[in-house]
């Protein structure tokens, strides 16, 4: 028996390929004008949905990642600014408590009431060499752990978390144990701690003077000398295996604060020659010593 046409109903023999009356395929699949998708199809589309989609979230993120770093990045300068501020403040509240006088510019009363009796034949505090406004400083005060572990200087910083740069991750661990351990540093009484330079992110400036607006007290560690007329900013980016350099800033960046209040981020051209950083050291004048501004920095153990 055959079968009918799908077409005309025309009947048909078995295996016959096409109707007799309406010409119609009777073995070739959906007639012409018709589709259908198979299981298969199906699966195949869904997978090419998902892969584009996943294909599309990849490049997107490849545009996102790198801007939301630096907007990170630029956050974080921000608020070491704030910081470095912060560092300046305790800096000038200590020294208006004490005649106008930083931690290295103390005389020998200063000495004594801060550091402990010192050498018994330096005259502290009194200006020496006349062409730079350094003064004989007890040796624990030219160390900025000394200086941050001073029981009075302590009272004026209140926390050690401002000592820490959010661009500094390497030390965020070291300043972690300095917050710890904060009650127990005592300059006078143990001498400056190691531990506690580990976990700051600022050095000090001995040329810093309450009387002269443009000198500089505090700045990241990453500058790569031991005074400011020589050097440059140390980068994650031009200088990885340099201990000074701090991760969260590139060639070229650093922060810094004058004795005016300005903190700000700073570049290389500031402490260049002609920078206007240093030209304001060499011109200024008054404060405990007369002289060109001293740039150089008060490291230390840690820094």
């Amino acid at each position: 028996m055959g079968a009918g046409c799908p077409q005309c109903n025309a009947a048909v023999q078995p295996g016959q390929a096409l109707c007799t009356v309406c010409g119609s395929h009777l073995q070739a699949g959906p007639p012409v004008g018709k589709t259908g998708v198979g299981a298969g199809g199906i699966v195949a589309i869904v997978c090419g949905v998902v892969f584009g989609g996943i294909v599309l979230v990849g490049i997107l993120a490849s545009m996102l990642l790198p801007a939301l770093a630096r907007a990170k990045a630029k956050a974080n300068r921000i608020k070491c600014v704030n910081n470095v501020g912060n560092v300046y403040k305790a800096g000038l509240a200590f020294a208006q408590d004490n005649g106008e006088r930083l931690p290295w510019q103390q005389h020998s009363m200063g000495v004594r009431n801060h550091f402990g009796l010192g050498a018994s034949n330096v005259e502290y505090g009194r200006q020496r060499i006349m062409h730079i406004n350094e003064v004989p400083a007890h040796p624990n005060s030219l160390a900025a752990a000394g200086v941050y572990g001073l029981t009075a200087m302590k009272a004026e910083l209140v926390t050690p978390k401002i000592l820490h740069s959010p661009c500094d991750d390497m030390r965020a661990g070291a300043n972690e144990i300095v917050q710890g351990n904060w009650g127990s540093y005592d300059t006078k009484a143990q001498g400056v701690s190691a531990e506690l330079g580990n976990g700051v992110s600022y050095v000090l400036c001995r040329g810093a003077d309450t009387r002269r607006p443009s000198s500089v007290y505090a700045l990241t560690r990453n500058w790569s000398g031991n005074n400011l007329s020589m050097g440059k900013w140390l980068g994650s980016d031009s200088d990885p295996d340099n201990a000074r350099t701090i991760a969260g800033l590139t060639a070229s960046q650093g922060q810094s604060v004058t004795m005016d209040g300005g903190a700000r981020q700073a570049t290389n051209a500031d402490f260049q020659s002609y920078g206007r950083l240093i030209k304001a050291a060499n011109t200024a004048t008054g404060g405990v010593a007369r002289g060109k501004t001293s740039l150089n920095l008060i490291r230390g153990p840690g820094l």
